[in-house]
């Protein structure tokens, strides 16, 4: 895809791959990677650690959204869902800042 790519302050056009994740609120904000023509394909270890972030923001998700609510009356069940989901959100801070060290590499 050739595009005009700013990366690091520097603008130029080139051939580059642009891969767009993008995360809605309460930290809502899009990170950008861009890899150059020489190297089309994320290291294995940054695809890891993009695809745990993905699914540790969707575990989040669906237990504020629906397990939550299913809890009902059961106020243990409804602690175990919030403990679960604070420690999960833990977990995305470390991934979020393992990965913004790699992304800073690049």
């Amino acid at each position: 895809m050739q595009e005009m790519v700013e990366y690091r302050g520097c603008t130029e056009k080139k051939e580059a791959v642009v891969l767009s994740m993008v995360r809605k609120k309460p930290r809502g904000y899009t990170i950008k990677i861009i890899i150059s023509n020489k190297k089309s394909m994320l290291d294995d270890h940054l695809y890891n650690l993009m695809t745990q972030l993905t699914q540790e923001h969707k575990s989040v998700w669906r237990m504020k959204k629906y397990y939550l609510k299913d809890a009902g009356d059961c106020v243990d069940c409804a602690k175990f869902w919030e403990k679960l989901s604070a420690d999960k959100d833990a977990h995305i801070r470390v991934l979020e800042e393992e990965l913004k060290k790699h992304l800073e590499r690049m």
